[in-house]
């Protein structure tokens, strides 16, 4: 992947759309002062994109879950009178 550069006033003013492109692309960023590479911004871990998993993935994972799961505990009856 290509490094791309910003600017130390661009990157101080657009830090978290950069963090967001670091953490979601796995793009680098070259930060520089008056032209000078000062520091660089890059994803933990090298260059491995994130692995998302698909939506639904875990369905059918929970065998049994009992009728009165969101009933009040006895214990809390009190309170809630």
């Amino acid at each position: 992947m290509k490094v791309q550069e910003a600017g130390l006033f661009e990157a101080k003013t657009h830090f978290s759309e950069i963090v967001a492109k670091v953490e979601r692309e796995g793009a680098v960023y070259r930060i520089t002062r008056r032209g000078v590479p000062v520091a660089e911004l890059r994803p933990i871990g090298g260059e491995r994109a994130k692995v998302r998993l698909p939506f639904g993935y875990g369905a059918g994972t929970v065998p049994y879950l009992a009728p009165d799961f969101d009933a009040p505990l006895d214990d809390m009856r009190d309170y809630m009178e």
